[in-house]
């Protein structure tokens, strides 16, 4: 009982530290700017804000991470502090539920640090639960539902699963992966039948599951095999501090190693399902060799969660005695006082002073009442609905609006490109907003637009699509079918 009673001590006690001290640096490294976070940051705010002021979600979705920043917008009553602060709390409950599922996993209470010490130091979860708090928050009730299944609870287990679908298609995939793996070992069909039905239940729900979400894979996927950490690599190219470069030789090495251990049949011979499977099928998903590696794209996002999994998972094979851990977890702990700058604001967040005087100026030319929809690229769209009574949107206007009251922001082109294509009545419509950012009449827009296409001018054309002007429809696997603004 004493031993019991320690060992619950013991726990609480790191996971308490892990906590605070993981969220403390979380938040050091989100509040390196005033703005919101991340691509999608204004994107949560602007739900929040929506919720809150006029009581419903301004992006028909249903995730848990909606309720989640709402609930912190109102309890703090600042919306992007809210979100600082909701990002901090979601890191620091990701590395508690590791070091939990580390120690179980490992059963050596001291191996089990060095996985809450790696996820304070990692740049690459920094990177993660700053820009992708969905995920993160899928990825917490992921890692509970492994330790629940560890531990043969399979109520929890399944509550664990709903909760991850519910809120991050990704990680609510992974479960139902693993789930369906363990089920299918004893072959009960009774609860092969019953998920499947709740799999279909759920796909009633926005944002959740649905057979046209298979579009998402379109151009996923290349037939070149490739290393992940590498091309992931390449793609930030000097955006890499040392830091993060240790991190991608750290797990790279700890691939290596854990392939190693895995097929010494020493190691894994009389393992349980979730180290003989559980683990190497999750692995394998996140670092599938085939992933087409894109900024934003579904193996990018399998990549910076395969940290999380990698080092939990290399925690089993791991004997280091309790002097080389200790010195492995001071290195790491103060190594995270400075890898915590790592993500930086100005390279890796959108120009959102940029975006800031674009707002300001469009409400000192435009009335709301006169173009009450503005079609511009999704990071500035999303705030200008958070700050301005505009709607915004970064598709085509939905079908049954006039374009006679929409507005056009346009990025990427100059004043010489219009004048090329339109007359001087379209040209007087215009107005600069700031840099390359233009503001005109959709119907002025689909005016140009119809020129270039019409003289196949493709240099135009190429930047066009290269600032993100929206020429496309709303994809049917983001509304269900439904337009937008309906």
């Amino acid at each position: 009982m004493k031993l019991k009673v320690e060992k619950s001590t013991y726990l609480l006690t790191v996971s308490i530290i892990s906590f605070f001290f993981g969220g403390l640096l979380f938040f050091l490294s989100a509040n390196q700017t005033s703005f919101a976070n991340g691509w999608d940051g204004y994107y949560y705010v602007m739900q929040a804000h929506s919720w809150l002021t006029y009581g419903y979600l301004q992006s028909e979705d249903f995730s848990i991470i909606y309720p989640y920043f709402i609930t912190a917008s109102y309890l703090i009553g600042d919306y992007v502090m809210a979100f600082k602060v909701g990002l901090s709390i979601l890191g620091g409950s990701l590395i508690v539920s590791a070091f939990l599922l580390a120690d179980k996993v490992s059963g050596n209470k001291i191996v089990a640090l060095l996985v809450p010490a790696f996820l304070i130091f990692s740049p690459a979860v920094t990177y993660l639960v700053i820009q992708f708090p969905k995920n993160v928050l899928g990825l917490f009730f992921f890692i509970f539902f492994l330790l629940f299944l560890v531990e043969k609870k399979s109520t929890p287990a399944i509550i664990l699963l709903v909760l991850s679908f519910l809120t991050h298609r990704m990680t609510g995939a992974l479960c139902v992966i693993v789930a369906g793996l363990y089920v299918i070992r004893s072959v009960n069909w009774k609860w092969l039948l019953l998920g499947s039905a709740g799999l279909g239940l759920l796909s009633l729900l926005p944002g959740i599951l649905h057979i046209s979400d298979l579009e998402r894979l379109k151009g996923q996927f290349t037939i070149v095999p490739q290393f992940n950490v590498y091309q992931f690599a390449q793609i930030f190219e000097k955006n890499l501090d040392m830091w993060w470069t240790f991190e991608l030789i750290l797990m790279s090495i700890s691939i290596v190693y854990i392939l190693f251990q895995y097929f010494n049949k020493q190691a894994i011979r009389s393992s349980a399902f979730i180290i003989k499977m559980g683990f190497p099928v999750v692995l394998f998903i996140c670092l599938f060799p085939f992933y087409q590696m894109e900024s934003g794209s579904i193996g990018y996002r399998f990549m910076l969660v395969s940290p999380v999994i990698i080092f939990i998972y290399a925690s089993y094979f791991i004997d280091f005695r309790k002097g080389v851990v200790t010195g492995i977890v001071i290195i790491l702990m103060g190594s995270s006082f400075f890898s915590f700058k790592s993500y930086q604001p100005a390279l890796h967040d959108p120009p959102n002073d940029l975006y800031d005087l674009v707002v300001h100026r469009l409400e000192d030319h435009f009335d709301p009442e006169d173009f009450p929809l503005v079609i511009v690229h999704k990071s500035l769209a999303e705030m200008i609905i958070y700050k301005t009574s505009f709607d915004a949107l970064n598709w085509l206007p939905p079908s049954g609006v006039s374009t006679k009251n929409v507005l056009r922001i346009v990025s990427n082109l100059e004043y010489f490109h219009f004048t090329k294509y339109l007359d001087s009545a379209e040209i007087a419509t215009i107005v600069k907003l700031s840099g390359n950012y233009y503001a005109m009449p959709e119907v002025t827009w689909i005016a140009f637009y119809d020129q270039v296409k019409e003289h196949q001018d493709q240099l135009v054309m190429n930047r066009i699509l290269s600032g993100g002007n929206p020429v496309a429809k709303r994809p049917y696997y983001l509304s269900k079918g439904k337009e937008a603004n309906e």
